[in-house]
């Protein structure tokens, strides 16, 4: 399914930094995973995952991959401002 903003995310986020947000069940992940198609090597990291916050946290991924989707962010916000406590939340996941 072709959504109207889709080529306007994909034209900006070849170019810096782009954010979906919005209501529950609106389409997020299904639209990021849809933009993932354009890239070489797409990386999908969903930090509900313990595997995967442990991944953000180590950075192996940095230099591999053309597109960075990172899901679920919300819970790890307040945590990012404490990076250590955040480390630790993430190896006792």
């Amino acid at each position: 399914m072709k959504r109207y903003v889709e080529q306007a995310v994909y034209k900006d986020i070849k170019k810096k930094l782009v954010i979906l947000t919005g209501p529950r069940q609106v389409g997020k992940t299904f639209m990021s995973r849809q933009l993932m198609s354009y890239f070489q090597n797409p990386i999908y990291l969903n930090l509900d995952i313990p595997e995967h916050r442990l991944r953000l946290q180590q950075q192996d991924w940095y230099d591999l991959h053309d597109l960075v989707v990172m899901d679920e962010i919300l819970d790890i916000l307040p945590a990012l401002k404490d990076g250590d406590s955040y480390c630790a939340q993430a190896a006792r996941a």
